[in-house]
């Protein structure tokens, strides 16, 4: 896969465009393995058409070598500037990586370009990486490899994009080499961890829980932000903006489960509402995010062309026109208000983009194969951390053999090291769950025991939490569910927390009775 970037600004665009009519950064084109391509106009000043239809802002349209794609009203796209799609029949098996959500192997980092690299296995097992050109390279064992020339690896050597290291991600297309076994090598500190992968799917009695009754959640956002003291009326403009583009998309991976045959699923309300726990990277990508969508500049006209191309800055641009008409006074508002928020302080919230769930046992080979689904229901507390999805198609897929009953959820206390319980779910996302020959989407299992004595809304269990099992089923022998996996903590060995069944219950019935 590849981005090109269109644009008047020669040091981030493939295609350059000597217009002053043409933004900086005015549009992109991707181009898929398949030779699907797609456009996006971002957000430009003057606009971008294709065969004369007005594209919306950052929003992903199909188009066709030969269609007439015009910027800014006056520059028409020259199709020679646009490559044609790499030839891969050489290789069994292509990975791509970098940021973009599309890429089998996601790296959230804002120093990752979009499509940063490939991992290329030849028919005979042979792993090569390609980077693509990228801003900040691809290094192996320390030393960056020119672009867009095959690199031969092997399984010892460690490969990083930019500042990000991708050695253990790439680990399970080596031939002969499985994530389980080079998890083996890790060191003991995660050894709790590492034993997940390393379980063997049992075989089930059919009154139990199967793995279809899981799916894989796929959650694509960008972030909002409300600024606490917002320097313009309310009426103008409510503090709120949001960062978009691809580039500040962020992504989270988790579990859910099916509680009826009208494609219900259960899940956790931070995998409804990801911003809400942030962890350290997300957290950074977004701050980082933020402080390029301000202005940092007195020069008046810097900032009105700033303000003309960002999501926020026509509001801001009308008060301070209806504010004064004297030039001097305009341009002293506009310098102060730029100041003004910078200084502010803010909080960062979100908006959905796209939540897809996979389901196991089926082949997928990019995100877009995922289905989708919607939030339909969040909890009020944050204290229960839950949420229902649906899918769009309103119906549970015939293969789902198995579904948790809402009628029949297990409300008892629990006893601490009394009763053993088990889990089911994605463990570290596609890392673990996406085999990396026959790219089937397997969870994996695990028995436990309530670990102390519950409190009112969670309780805790013998094992070690890892990202993407939130969402995860907690059930017990007869396959009644007993809570919904929510988190935990690393420390003296480990160990996870759930939310009790009988909130998913309430929610539930508030949800069907509505």
């Amino acid at each position: 896969m590849k981005l090109i970037r269109i644009g008047k600004n020669s040091q981030s665009c493939q295609i350059v465009i000597n217009n002053p009519r043409v933004s900086n950064k005015h549009a992109e084109i991707h181009i898929l393995d398949d030779g699907k391509l797609l456009i996006k106009d971002t957000n430009s000043l003057n606009g971008t058409t294709v065969n004369g239809r007005a594209l919306k802002p950052d929003v992903e349209t199909t188009i066709q070598r030969g269609d007439k794609v015009v910027f800014a009203d006056e520059e028409v796209l020259n199709w020679a500037q646009v490559p044609q799609p790499a030839n891969l029949t050489a290789f069994k098996q292509v990975v791509n990586i970098g940021s973009n959500f599309r890429n089998d192997i996601v790296v959230n980092s804002n120093t990752v370009s979009a499509y940063h690299a490939q991992l290329r296995v030849a028919k005979n097992g042979t792993v090569y990486i390609r980077d693509n050109g990228s801003v900040n390279g691809t290094k192996v064992n320390g030393m960056k490899i020119a672009p867009n020339i095959d690199r031969k690896l092997k399984s010892s050597d460690k490969v990083m994009c930019s500042s990000e290291d991708i050695t253990f991600r790439i680990k399970p297309f080596f031939k002969g080499t499985s994530t389980v076994k080079w998890i083996g090598l890790s060191a003991a500190s995660v050894a709790a961890v590492a034993a997940l992968a390393l379980l063997v799917w049992w075989i089930w009695p059919p009154h139990k829980p199967d793995r279809t009754a899981v799916v894989y959640v796929n959650t694509i956002y960008h972030p909002v932000v409300k600024f606490t003291n917002n320097p313009i009326p309310k009426e103008y403009w409510n503090g709120e903006m949001e960062i978009t583009g691809e580039n500040n998309m962020v992504i989270s991976q988790a579990t859910a489960f099916f509680i009826d045959r009208e494609g219900r699923m259960a899940t956790n309300r931070h995998v409804a509402a990801p911003w809400e726990e942030l962890n350290s990277d997300d957290e950074v990508k977004i701050r980082m995010a933020i402080e390029n969508f301000l202005p940092k500049t007195n020069n008046v006209e810097d900032i009105v062309e700033f303000l003309s191309n960002s999501p926020f800055g026509a509001k801001i641009l009308k008060y301070a026109n209806e504010k004064t008409n004297d030039p001097a006074e305009f341009s002293s508002y506009l310098i102060n208000l730029s100041k003004a928020l910078g200084k502010s302080p803010y909080e960062i919230k979100g908006t959905i983009d796209n939540i897809v769930v996979g389901y196991a046992g089926r082949y997928y080979t990019n995100i877009d194969e995922f289905q989708r689904c919607n939030v339909v229901k969040v909890s009020a507390d944050k204290d229960v951390d839950l949420a229902i999805l649906q899918l769009n198609t309103k119906k549970t897929p015939d293969e789902v053999k198995f579904v948790f009953d809402m009628n029949n959820v297990y409300s008892e206390k629990l006893e601490p090291l009394a009763d053993r319980l088990y889990t089911i779910g994605y463990p570290a996302g596609l890392t673990w769950s996406l085999d990396d020959k026959q790219k089937s989407l397997e969870p994996s299992s695990r028995e436990t025991k309530c670990s102390k004595v519950p409190s009112k809304y969670s309780f805790e269990l013998q094992e070690t939490s890892v990202g993407g099992s939130s969402g995860s089923p907690v059930y017990n022998k007869k396959g009644q569910l007993v809570g919904i996996l929510f988190g935990g903590y690393s420390i003296a060995g480990g160990a996870s927390k759930a939310v009790h069944a009988k909130f998913l219950k309430r929610m539930y019935d508030e949800e069907v009775n509505m």
